[in-house]
Parts: structure tokens; sequence; C-alpha cells
């Protein structure tokens, strides 16, 4: 059975196979951040800690909505100043 996203839409095949859920090696794979900024990444974040689990996650959306909130373009945003 297809994934149905909560409007009700069935997920693309592309999006049925993308996990929702990273651990820190698939960001730095996926995303090619070196380990230290995917620490601080992750201390910016929700993290899903699974019980007796080792690996802790973060939510791809979450990942994606931080990242462009991070994003400047120069024109409408500026960096803040360090």
């Amino acid at each position: 059975m297809p994934r149905i996203f909560e409007n009700g839409a069935p997920a693309t095949d592309a999006e049925s196979s993308t996990p929702r859920l990273l651990d820190r090696g698939a960001v730095v794979g996926e995303y090619g951040f070196g380990r230290s900024d995917v620490d601080r990444i992750f201390r910016h974040l929700n993290v899903v800690q699974l019980p007796g689990a080792r690996k802790s996650y973060v939510r791809r959306d979450e990942l994606e909505a931080y990242l462009e909130d991070c994003t400047f373009d120069g024109r409408t945003r500026v960096p803040p100043a360090a």
C-alpha cells in the first residue's frame, strides 16, 4: 500500500524511498557537511533517540527547514553579524 501524506495525497516513489529520519552519517553523506558541522546542526534540532539505540536521528523536514532558515541570498536576507 502506498504511503499517504496527511493531506491525502499519495507519496511519489522518490518520497516513499526517502528516509524521514537521518543519523549523523546520513547528514554527512547526503549534504556534504563535516562532522563538526553536523554536531552543531544536531544541537539546533529536535533529536530522536530510541530507547536502547546508540544512534540519534533528526527529522529530514526539520533539517530542511533549518537549512532554509540559515540560507542568506544577500538581497532579502543577510547573515547575522558575528
